[in-house]
């Protein structure tokens, strides 16, 4: 369901004010994550992969992959699934009500195994009409003729209503057959808002509360739509074991969803993602010093979707405007009494090393090798094909350059590299890499660094 919002109309002084000054939208993005690049298992079937390099105090971070041409923005690990950053005071808020980096409708989080239809959010990527859920606060709230006084267009909270409804009906539709097939998909599935929560959204007068009500109204409208979607792939599709999954190719992900890290999750979600459900998985590790990489970048956050939150931001824009004339009528670019910061302003830079914790898993590494078997019966090991961070260059492995892994011990970290593997590019030419392929085995018990 969309909804076609008017541009809002005002008669008297913009009522679009905070009482107290709020954190940045984007308060957080810019912090040192804490980065845990352990897998609990291996994937298997890799013909090709999205990645990009992130440098960053000393330490270098590629970010990949399988099945996704995304570049996410990583958040880091966290242990607690909060639905939005509410604390009690206004001054700890951000100016757009959400959770920043811990936003699980914005930014991609590490995979929850109670909470695993997270990845089939969608992306707020597209213009024009779209699903009222990602309708702005700040584009459909109406300015009465008192001061500080307004209230969001009847249009918009019907329209929520009514989304809400039927969000709610298809999922008492869906719950019977769930019970009986996919049951711990029931216990922690979306139940806000409600309809008392809705009602209240249409009796706020104050922007920043509506802001605040409204983000977290919205933030659970889209966790229901992503509950729904992936109910019913798994009500469509046989259950698979993991170890079958394993064996089956990885398909492109749908990359109008959301997507999780797999870092530290179990095999079972991910693997289903990766070949079949077409939510986007993404893997992050630390990369060795003697790696050699063409293009780096400085923050975690340039070209990823959360970029457009750091500058520029409309939410911010409104809050940072400082006190409103009284001749202001709306508030737009072009508006002189809109103070738009400069980009020291915003930013917050980062000022201690990353936390690199690995919790005794075996650790993530890019690219492993592919393991091909000929008509005797011998097996060679083959690089992935790589496409560049600008999504325009594919490599693929030359069979005859590649060397074999060595015989893998369980228990143990192996490694095994090929150096000057020439590569053939789309075009034909060779491409000569320094690193074709870095494995290190399941199961270690110590921290390779």
């Amino acid at each position: 369901m969309t909804y076609n919002q008017a541009r809002p109309h005002y008669t008297g002084t913009d009522s679009r004010v905070y009482s107290t000054a709020r954190l940045v939208s984007h308060h957080g993005f810019d912090e040192p994550p804490t980065v845990d690049d352990g897998m609990l298992f291996r994937l298997l079937q890799i013909h090709s992969y999205h990645s990009r390099v992130v440098a960053l105090n000393g330490q270098r971070w590629m970010i990949w992959s399988a099945n996704s041409q995304q570049d996410p923005f990583y958040p880091g690990s966290r242990t607690t699934y909060g639905v939005l950053f509410r604390d009690s005071e206004l001054s700890q808020r951000r100016y757009d009500g959400r959770g920043g980096q811990w936003d699980h409708t914005r930014v991609p989080q590490a995979h929850s195994a109670i909470r695993p239809w997270l990845g089939f959010i969608l992306r707020n990527v597209q213009e024009g009409n779209q699903n009222v859920e990602y309708t702005p606060v700040y584009s459909v709230w109406e300015t009465t003729n008192s001061y500080q006084v307004g209230k969001l267009q009847s249009g918009f909270v019907e329209s929520m209503e009514a989304r809400n409804k039927d969000l709610d009906q298809q999922m008492n539709e869906l719950l019977p057959s769930i019970l009986t097939k996919r049951t711990t998909l029931c216990p922690y599935r979306p139940r806000t808002p409600t309809r008392a929560d809705l009602a209240g959204l249409a009796a706020v007068v104050q922007y920043e509360r509506a802001v605040d009500l409204a983000a977290e109204c919205q933030a659970g409208m889209k966790e229901k739509c992503a509950w729904i979607t992936m109910a019913r792939l798994w009500l469509e599709e046989p259950f698979r074991e993991p170890y079958v999954l394993a064996t089956l190719d990885i398909i492109l992900a749908n990359d109008d969803y959301l997507g999780v890290w797999i870092n530290g999750a179990q095999a079972e979600d991910p693997l289903w993602y990766l070949v079949s459900a077409k939510v986007p998985c993404f893997v992050i590790h630390e990369l060795p010093q003697e790696e050699i990489v063409e293009r780096v970048r400085n923050d975690f956050v340039v070209g990823t979707d959360v970029e457009r939150v750091r500058t520029g931001y409309e939410f911010d824009r409104i809050g940072l405007a400082g006190p409103l004339a009284t001749g202001r009528t709306k508030s737009t670019a072009d508006d002189p009494g809109l103070r738009v910061p400069d980009d020291g302003t915003l930013r917050h830079r980062p000022s201690i090393p990353i936390t690199v914790t690995n919790s005794g898993m075996a650790q993530s590494v890019l690219p492993p090798l592919i393991q091909r078997t000929d008509s005797l019966g011998r097996s060679t090991a083959f690089p992935a094909s790589k496409t560049s961070d600008t999504g325009t260059v594919s490599y693929q492995a030359s069979p005859g350059n590649v060397e074999s892994l060595p015989q893998r011990v369980p228990n143990t970290i192996s490694r095994a590299c090929a150096y000057g593997v020439s590569l053939s590019k789309v075009d034909g030419s060779k491409h000569t890499t320094g690193f074709a392929g870095f494995s290190r085995e399941l199961g270690a018990t110590s921290n390779p660094r």
